[in-house]
């Protein structure tokens, strides 16, 4: 079961799901590992046998600790942000250490606006010796946090220790770059952001125009502008790329 586990946590999710069948599947075992079973049944697109898993160990220990912790994480996953922070503050209660619950928790009030809350929670996490996957998801909360404040030198600093531990991650080195935009290292910010790229950014038209607000400020035009069609060659309603695009033509010299 351990294997198992593991390859649930690291998403290898094909090698999950053949490591349950190759047990028999999940009938029978306890509530704490029906519960944790359960996200990798979500995140492996399975979910109506991951709502069914929790309501069977719901129903088998409803205070359980590692119960409460994995109905959270559900709760957080289908949006329900108000009920996901009072389950993992209840699991929290019973054990008040868990760095995971506590990043969990950081996702939920973030994910509602509550910055502050969500800031206190990530820097628990921080506090309790994380795995490196959930210090990687702690610093880019707080990444988060410092860029809706707009502190974008604070905010470069948790994502460059984000990346550090979330590698494959293009959204981190998306945001990353980003933040190196706005605070004004251009070269690294390039550097980030066609790494996001390399990894399969899911919007790379963001990528993309950041890049050319990167190399427009480098006072690179010509690429500023390849980098501007290119956004406008996915979208040519793009608003921004437009206006830049009327600038960048407006700097050749005549």
């Amino acid at each position: 079961m351990g294997l198992a586990f593991e390859a649930g946590k690291q998403h290898h999710f094909a090698g999950f799901f053949r490591a349950i069948d190759w047990l028999g599947g999940l009938a029978g075992w306890p509530a704490p590992t029906l519960a944790w079973a359960a996200l990798p049944y979500y995140d492996g697109g399975r979910r109506a046998e991951a709502k069914q898993l929790l309501a069977d160990a719901m129903q088998k220990d409803p205070n359980h600790t590692t119960v409460l912790m994995c109905y959270g994480g559900y709760l957080l996953r289908e949006s329900r942000f108000q009920e996901s922070v009072d389950c993992l503050t209840r699991a929290l209660s019973k054990q008040p250490d868990d760095a995971w619950t506590w990043r969990t928790l950081g996702d939920s009030y973030r994910c509602m606006d509550n910055w502050d809350e969500a800031q206190r929670c990530y820097m628990e996490a921080l506090r309790h010796k994380p795995c490196e996957g959930d210090a990687g998801k702690a610093y880019s909360g707080l990444g988060h946090a410092a860029a809706q404040r707009k502190d974008w030198a604070e905010a470069a600093r948790c994502w460059r220790k984000a990346v550090a531990r979330l590698s494959r991650e293009e959204e981190t080195w998306y945001n990353l770059g980003d933040a190196l935009l706005q605070s004004g290292d251009y070269r690294a910010a390039i550097n980030a952001l066609k790494k996001s790229l390399r990894l399969g950014n899911t919007k790379p038209e963001w990528a993309l125009y950041d890049l050319a607000s990167s190399y427009n400020q480098l006072g690179d035009f010509r690429r500023a502008e390849a980098y501007c069609e290119q956004v406008l060659s996915r979208d040519p309603n793009d608003e921004e790329a437009i206006e830049m695009k009327k600038e960048l033509a407006a700097s050749k010299p005549r």
